[in-house]
């Protein structure tokens, strides 16, 4: 099976089924093991439950047609942090959401166009290379590889009441 198929046949922009914002679920096959599962290593008694969502960012089909996740998310708490691309070039765009598994809500930290307030037809980054880390002096850190390595930190939601987006020295 062609599994760009499900991405052409999308419609723009996806939502999920009946509107829904969020999509939970759970299934005892969560909790069945792959092959390569290791002897003695124990299994969960409950599956968990699953949120399904579609960030609000994604409202256009991206040049090339694809939303991109290249890092790995952040889970501190009942939040989640996680970066999605459209992976558009030269005018890219990427975003870093904060999901909230209590009220199940999805908050945009971080657009990073509006960061780099570049000119339109400049070059943007269309997606976050790196994972979302949470370091000791309580920051989220992240990088973009185009930015000449040059990491940023976004203190958006990060502590409490403080909002906004600083680029490291």
């Amino acid at each position: 099976m062609n599994l760009l198929l499900p991405l052409l046949l999308l419609n723009w922009p996806p939502v999920l089924e009946h509107g829904a914002v969020v999509d939970s679920g759970t299934s005892p096959l969560l909790l069945q093991p792959g092959e390569t599962l290791l002897e003695g290593i124990e299994v969960a008694k409950t599956a968990p439950q699953v949120d399904f969502v579609y960030y609000d960012c994604q409202t256009y089909e991206p040049e090339p047609g694809v939303w991109s996740n290249w890092g790995d998310g952040l889970a501190v708490g009942e939040k989640y942090y996680s970066a999605v691309g459209d992976h558009s070039s030269p005018g890219g765009n990427a975003f870093v959401y904060e999901y909230d598994a209590v009220t199940k809500t999805n908050r945009l930290l971080l657009d990073l166009r509006s960061i780099l307030k570049v000119a339109d037809g400049e070059y943007t980054p269309g997606k976050i290379h790196s994972r979302l880390d949470l370091s000791q002096d309580g920051w989220r850190y992240y990088y973009c590889r185009e930015l000449l390595f040059q990491p940023f930190r976004s203190h958006a939601a990060f502590g409490p009441g403080l909002e906004g987006v600083q680029s490291a020295d």
